[in-house]
């Protein structure tokens, strides 16, 4: 199970629901609501009876650790993205859209204290301040992804280079017998190989 990336926001300026309703409209047509886990009620949760939007207040953030609790005079607002975590040790999640969200946050919500981490494995939430974005930036700048696309290799098949991309291909699934499969990451294109990396073949089109 993957880590999936978590925000939110602490401010003393007074919201009501309605209003903090209103905010994530805007933040989900802004961006997308595509980009944000929002259910409507209509779904039928137990669990969510009222449905869930991308931002809603709430009275405690609860995490994989000690849980944080707003000071005196503060509100906290979270925000449910639909990406995964991005960090030093795990770069997965799409940091160009969560380092466009809290900018988005701090730029609409007075003093806003911005809070970023995952749902799991222990990855606490941290202020998410511009000294801290600008440092995953610089990251996310020198190598992308390809620290956690070259995790899971199974090493069972000498990596071919894209003949387009002129760079190494990433290994992403494997099938019966010998097969091998690879994907470049920077045009798509798909070789596979049933002999270790000896030969590689471009898969059939799948039938429609």
């Amino acid at each position: 199970m993957g880590i999936d990336a978590e925000m939110f926001v602490k401010t003393k300026q007074e919201y009501t629901s309605e209003q903090v309703r209103h905010m994530a409209h805007n933040l989900a047509e802004a961006f997308g609501y595509g980009w944000f886990t929002i259910i409507r009620p209509e779904r039928g949760y137990s669990w969510l009876p009222n449905g869930q939007h991308c931002l809603e207040l709430v009275t405690e953030y609860e995490q994989d650790g000690p849980p944080i609790s707003p000071e005196n005079g503060e509100q906290f607002i979270r925000v449910h993205m639909g990406t995964r975590y991005y960090g030093e040790g795990y770069e997965r999640g799409d940091l160009p859209f969560i380092t466009g969200v809290a900018r988005w946050l701090e730029a609409r919500i007075p003093d806003a204290e911005v809070w970023y981490g995952g749902d799991s494995s222990g990855v606490c939430a941290s202020h998410f301040d511009k000294a801290c974005r600008e440092k995953l930036w610089d990251l996310f700048c020198k190598t992308g992804h390809e620290p956690y696309q070259h995790y899971f290799a199974s090493g069972r098949a000498t990596r071919p280079d894209c003949d387009f991309c002129l760079k190494p291909m990433v290994e992403f699934g494997w099938g019966p017998g010998e097969i091998v499969r690879f994907r470049c990451a920077g045009c798509g294109h798909v070789l596979i190989t049933a002999d270790g990396g000896e030969t590689f073949q471009v898969p059939e089109p799948e039938a429609d």
